[in-house]
């Protein structure tokens, strides 16, 4: 089944949010972001792969390319809910893997 579109307006929300709270971050760029940071907490909300070494500048990086992603899927989940029922039968069989390819594209 497709991702909907509440999913990814609330995955987009937890990015944007995730977003705004590293750009008014006072830390260095490139320090590492420790476990217990509440910025890699609201990372790991939005169900994608951290950088091996997360640091505010790779995160910020990876939040932007998940927000843009997020945002084509957005654009796909809205168009095919705009679809006849068996049109929409038949693109889910061709886009199954909508959900998974945002969760498993890998971090850089």
């Amino acid at each position: 089944m497709a991702i909907s579109t509440q999913r990814l307006e609330e995955l987009l929300s937890a990015l944007h949010a995730l977003k705004a709270r590293l750009e008014a971050d006072s830390h260095s760029p490139d320090a590492t972001i420790s476990e217990d940071d509440p910025l890699l907490r609201m990372a790991q909300a939005c169900e994608f792969p951290l950088p091996t070494t997360p640091t505010r500048r790779n995160l910020t990086e990876e939040v932007e390319r998940k927000i843009e992603n997020a945002t084509v899927l957005m654009q796909r989940a809205r168009a095919h809910e705009a679809l006849s029922a068996d049109e929409q039968a038949a693109a889910d069989q061709e886009n199954s893997f909508m959900e998974q390819d945002y969760r498993d594209s890998p971090a850089q």
